[in-house]
């Protein structure tokens, strides 16, 4: 938090989801709303297994200009040889189960959670889960379905 000349307590967020809006101060003593532009990208993987679906996805999430897109990864199974190719400044929601029929509630939870902007899904059941349950999506959501 900050404290402006008035005496008055600003907090200061360095992250703001998309959207969302937050207060910023103007010197002559007024107050001005200020809206992250940054479009969130949330990428759904079944495991962080060897496979190339997989490096692609976590290529592709590194290489996000950080200054337009917030990635976050949706994982069935957070464990494999890859995960450690996953970058400390993306949010991954690791739903603690290997088979998608086993993850169906904990997935259309963790879509519910999403901040909007883009859903891109990349292996065949993925897609069609995802598409199953695109209404617990914000409202505005974008589903990319890419096949591997």
């Amino acid at each position: 938090s900050q404290q402006t000349p008035q005496g008055h307590i600003i907090e200061v967020s360095a992250i703001c989801r998309p959207g969302a809006a937050m207060t910023d101060y103007i010197p002559d003593g007024s107050f001005r709303i200020v809206t992250s532009d940054r479009i969130a990208v949330t990428f759904v993987l079944p495991s962080f297994a060897g496979g190339g679906a997989e490096r692609v996805v976590l290529a592709l999430a590194r290489q996000l200009d950080r200054g337009r897109f917030t990635p976050r990864l949706i994982v069935l199974h957070g464990t494999g040889p890859l995960a450690c190719l996953v970058p400390p400044d993306i949010t991954v929601t690791d739903l603690g189960t290997p088979r998608l029929r086993h993850a169906w509630q904990r997935l259309g939870r963790a879509l519910r959670d999403v901040p909007g902007g883009v859903v891109l899904p990349t292996i065949s059941h993925a897609n069609l889960a995802v598409l199953m349950q695109r209404r617990r999506l914000p409202v505005g959501t974008r589903i990319i379905v890419r096949e591997s």
